[in-house]
């Protein structure tokens, strides 16, 4: 069919300006690179045996014969031992190895050299100085070399981001999706999308142009929308990855939440093994958030000690539990950290377990089932949460008052419709109306009444308050939650039974002492069990998003085919405006790749890269 349609194309030449504009939108290159011969340090700053200095450029053969003092250059793509001279005053500058790789067939596209000299400071810093006065060479910029690459062809603009995530990589798991990356599995992916967007809006263009000649299958407009069907659907799939490629990319993070002296600061410092937060028995020691990343299990992880939640009258404590319930809010995963030693005094069924949980996070301010959190989940735009909040009675529920109440309660079935009560009037306590407070820093217990709001637990307004909450029901806490008992060394073996186990909660649990390290393996099995869960295997299946950009031009991508499908569904629908939804889609994807014009990103992309690469 093709055929025939470039066969009518030669016939009837009012469709020629339009396919010949076609073709450009799908084949636009990017431009070429500067006529500048740039040249760095690739192997790293630093005394070292060997340094690698790399040039490329039009002026790339003249540079190499000077340094060698000679005219014939060295055979292509092999290493040869030259003795390397300043070309003014004549001085050997050292002996090293030197390789040329003519252009086309090099890295960057261009004519490109590599000049393997000893490691010493002088060495580089002499090499630096003698290419830096030959004519038309210059010191490059941060990622000079792969932008020329790109600027050539030899990659796309995702092949170049996963080479930026290579050289970041710190953890295994990283290096294995930057190398998949970098290999052109991502690009390949969006590159097949466009170009089967393009054979359907070929197709539509032809109907456009033709159809009245009747040159053109009855069913062209129907195998277009089918197969757009089918790259909407391929397309939402990737895009609802659970963002498991930029948590890989990016770092897992975790906050470290509870009351004051429970651990938290103890449980970072076992987990980084080192002292990185300040640990003393003085409650509300820690003020800010604490961050340090870690590398648990080849997966990248960014853990957060944050301050004690509880109600105080400092402002400085204020500020910091403020900022550990945005940090909690945000964060792929918590980790409630409970005081042993309080809860054994506790005697309660598997049901009150979860539902004690559950209601203690909620006095802290702490929402639930927010570890895969949306867009919905987040604070505003300013990072900080809209209000503070209270109910008309002040929220002055703290943990050890909860133990007592359950304690003595628990097993009493004529007070169960009271403990029932109270559990409402807490949930409206943490749900009340919002009053603006005048410091604008909000109360440990309430301030993140916007999370709670969108998480598991009923609105005040949708409440029955007259009907009791009913303690046979478990609670689901969420499985964005670890719920750490720790202090267990405080409690007497004989005891140990009464604390809360995993079948308890609907939340894995883990006993530990951070004094001892007992439970400790346990807790970092059960952790980077979660983490892996979060982040997902690199290598299986088809690559994932790994970056803001791409989803951002995805989900473009996709509104753009919805909206095409959208209007040939209606038969009164103009054809040649859904051609255009479907190269807006095109142009979508080719700004992922860089098919189209990205001149004003580049700078973005290649400022993190190095020097010399």
């Amino acid at each position: 069919m093709m055929f025939r349609i470039l066969l009518t194309q030669l016939t009837f030449p009012r469709g020629a300006k339009r396919m010949v504009n076609l073709a450009n939108a799908f084949c636009t290159k990017p431009s070429s690179a500067s006529a500048s011969t740039i040249f760095a340090l690739s192997s790293g700053h630093g005394r070292c045996g060997v340094a690698v200095i790399r040039v490329s450029g039009p002026s790339c053969k003249e540079a190499v014969q000077s340094l060698c003092r000679q005219k014939t250059l060295p055979a292509a793509r092999q290493a040869v031992l030259k003795r390397l001279f300043d070309p003014v005053s004549r001085e050997m500058i050292d002996k090293g190895l030197v390789l040329w790789f003519p252009g086309p067939s090099s890295f960057t596209g261009e004519d490109c050299a590599e000049f393997h000299v000893h490691g010493g400071s002088a060495v580089v810093s002499a090499m630096l100085e003698t290419l830096g006065t030959l004519p038309g060479l210059r010191p490059a910029e941060p990622g000079d070399f792969t932008r020329r690459a790109f600027l050539s062809g030899k990659m796309d603009l995702t092949e170049v981001e996963g080479l930026g995530d290579l050289i970041h990589a710190e953890t295994s798991a990283q290096r294995r999706q930057a190398v998949r990356q970098m290999e052109g599995d991502l690009g390949n992916v969006y590159a097949a999308w466009r170009r089967r967007i393009l054979k359907c809006l070929a197709d539509v263009e032809a109907f456009i142009d033709f159809s009245e000649d009747e040159n053109i299958e009855e069913d062209t407009l129907v195998r277009a929308k089918a197969e757009i069907e089918r790259v909407c659907e391929e397309l939402q799939n990737h895009l609802s990855d659970n963002r498991q490629g930029e948590r890989l990319r990016d770092g897992v993070h975790v906050a470290i939440i509870g009351e004051p002296n429970v651990g938290k600061s103890s449980l970072l410092n076992a987990l980084c093994q080192r002292p990185a937060a300040i640990v003393s028995p003085m409650a509300g020691t820690t003020r800010d958030v604490v961050e340090t990343a870690i590398n648990l299990g080849g997966f990248p992880v960014l853990l957060s000690d944050t301050a004690g939640l509880r109600e105080t009258s400092d402002f400085v404590e204020k500020e910091g539990v403020r900022r550990a319930l945005d940090r909690a809010s945000k964060a792929d995963l918590k980790v409630l950290v409970l005081d042993a030693s309080t809860l054994v005094h506790t005697k309660l069924s598997a049901v009150s377990w979860s539902q004690f949980v559950y209601h203690h996070m909620a006095s802290l301010g702490i929402g639930t089932n927010s570890c895969d959190h949306t867009d919905d989940n987040k604070f505003p735009e300013t990072g900080q949460p809209s209000s503070s909040s209270r109910s008309d009675r002040p929220l002055d529920t703290s943990f050890s008052d909860i133990t007592q109440s359950y304690a003595v309660l628990s097993n009493t079935d004529a007070l169960r419709s009271q403990i029932g009560g109270s559990l409402s009037r807490l949930y409206q306590s943490v749900l009340g109306k919002v009053e603006v407070v005048s410091d604008e820093v909000s109360d440990s217990r309430v301030c993140n009444t916007q999370i709670l709001n969108k998480s598991t637990v009923p609105k005040a307004e949708n409440m029955n308050t007259s009907r009791p909450l009913v303690l046979d029901e478990k609670v689901d806490i969420s499985d964005g939650v670890i719920v750490a008992v720790n202090k267990s060394d405080l409690v007497p073996a004989e005891k140990k039974s009464l604390l809360p186990k995993s079948e308890d909660l609907s939340a894995p649990v883990c006993c530990l002492s951070c004094t001892t390290t007992d439970g400790l393996d346990s807790f970092v099995s059960l952790l980077a069990e979660r983490v892996k869960y979060l982040c997902g295997d690199p290598l299986a299946g088809s690559p994932s998003l790994t970056q803001a950009r791409h989803r951002t031009h995805l989900t473009q991508c996709l509104r753009h085919l919805t909206s095409y499908l959208e209007q040939v569904n209606h038969c009164d629908s103009d054809i040649v405006l859904a051609a255009q939804a479907l190269r807006r889609a095109m142009r979508e994807l080719g700004r992922v790749t860089g098919a189209v014009n990205v001149e004003d990103i580049l700078d973005v992309i290649f400022k993190d890269f190095c020097i010399g690469k």
